[in-house]
């Protein structure tokens, strides 16, 4: 998983320290509870968050990292990680029905306590109005409070904001600052979105060359919209020679992972 001497400060009164490897989670705890089921949630919290990825809880709960009662016990006694991953539990009706409303309200406790995963995922509540009200500006508040500590998302989120003027000012340098922190964090979106200022100029100097650095290195991660792009950077001699057979790689790369896109130009190729 590629995780190493992780620390998570200020969960409940805790310091940990875990090493990722596979499934192989090695701890070193101060630890001030009774109940080993404290240590399972925190576990499976960073498993959630590190591991397995935006909202998936199947393989901590397959793991048998997770019990739902004494996780909703523990969020209501106040510990950040664990109202966390209520909220995601909520919002994708994993142990509960799911209940947009619930999930935002458990973020928002989280976030209030200045936990950066759950000021992104307030974020996305606000922007895309699960459990609130649609609102970009708040939305961006949240994005922003969660890049200041250096959450990737949180920074690509931040980026998009100003590069589409999206409950801020539009503006292409601070896109370019955020997208930059993110893209150096190995966020693939943001190494994807990076690319295409650079391809376009926007708020940096216009230049091929760092659009294709960026975008392979998206690519390379297996983001289909990073591969369909390097198809085209081949395709039409953008910045590198002209070469349709490694245009047809990457497009075949893309149209692997369902994307249209690619398989129109794959067409597009052979009937040329």
């Amino acid at each position: 998983m590629g995780y190493e001497n992780l620390w998570i400060k200020n969960v409940g009164k805790s310091i940990i320290s875990c090493n990722f490897a596979d499934v192989t989670i090695l701890i070193e705890c101060e630890i001030n509870v009774k109940k080993d089921y404290m240590i399972r949630n925190i576990i499976s919290g960073l498993l959630l968050f590190m591991s397995i990825g935006w909202f998936s809880t199947v393989k901590a709960q397959e793991a048998g990292l997770v019990d739902i009662f004494s996780l909703k016990a523990n969020a209501e006694k106040g510990y950040d990680l664990s109202q966390c991953l209520l909220g995601s539990y909520y919002y994708n009706g994993k142990g509960f029905d799911q209940n947009y409303e619930e999930a935002a309200k458990w973020f928002r406790k989280a976030a209030g306590q200045g936990l950066a995963d759950a000021q992104y995922y307030l974020g996305e509540c606000y922007e895309n109005g699960h459990g609130v009200a649609a609102d970009e500006k708040v939305a961006a508040q949240w994005y922003r409070k969660a890049a200041k500590q250096g959450n990737a998302k949180g920074e690509w989120k931040t980026g998009l904001c100003y590069a589409g003027g999206k409950g801020v000012k539009q503006n292409y340098k601070k896109a370019a600052k955020w997208l930059r922190k993110a893209a150096q964090q190995g966020n693939d979106d943001a190494q994807l979105d990076l690319g295409l200022l650079y391809a376009g100029g926007y708020g940096v100097t216009q230049s091929y060359k760092e659009a294709i650095a960026w975008t392979r290195k998206s690519a390379e991660q297996g983001n289909p919209n990073a591969q369909l792009y390097m198809g085209n950077y081949y395709k039409n001699g953008l910045g590198v020679e002209p070469d349709k057979g490694e245009a047809a790689r990457w497009y075949e790369k893309a149209a692997s992972q369902g994307l249209d896109k690619a398989k129109e130009r794959l067409a597009e190729m052979v009937d040329g």
